[in-house]
């Protein structure tokens, strides 16, 4: 990957010192970009009240709380798997139940029956 723009990838290593001339221009924009783009930075946090300590400090924190929210989420995550499997659980004890309750019905159901006839058998 180049590291210079075209003209600097093919310097010429028998004229050293026009090989100097045009890395020390390649560094002087390089600078100049930088200090455009840091005092555009400087300037819109100025012009929003925020210093660059305030904006890192910030952003730290944001991240921290990120950090705490994923963290949440995942803890939930495991927590609604472990709802949901004793859901499971209780919709197999419900139907046993009401199989059982179906049971007792027809047990209740052939008692009363037993009893009429047993009643009509003494009257």
């Amino acid at each position: 990957m180049p590291v210079f723009s075209k003209d600097l990838n093919a310097l010429d290593k028998a004229d050293v010192p026009g090989s100097l001339g045009a890395l020390e221009s390649y560094i002087a924009y390089m600078k100049e970009c930088i200090e455009f783009s840091d005092t555009k930075t400087t300037k819109t946090l100025s012009a929003s009240g925020t210093t660059t300590a305030e904006v890192v400090l910030i952003l730290k924190d944001m991240q921290n709380t990120l950090s705490a929210l994923t963290s949440t989420v995942s803890s939930l995550t495991g927590r609604i798997s472990a709802l949901e499997t004793s859901a499971a659980a209780l919709q197999t004890t419900v139907s046993a139940l009401q199989t059982s309750v179906s049971t007792l019905q027809a047990d209740l159901t052939a008692l009363t029956a037993r009893v009429k006839a047993l009643e009509d058998k003494s009257a």
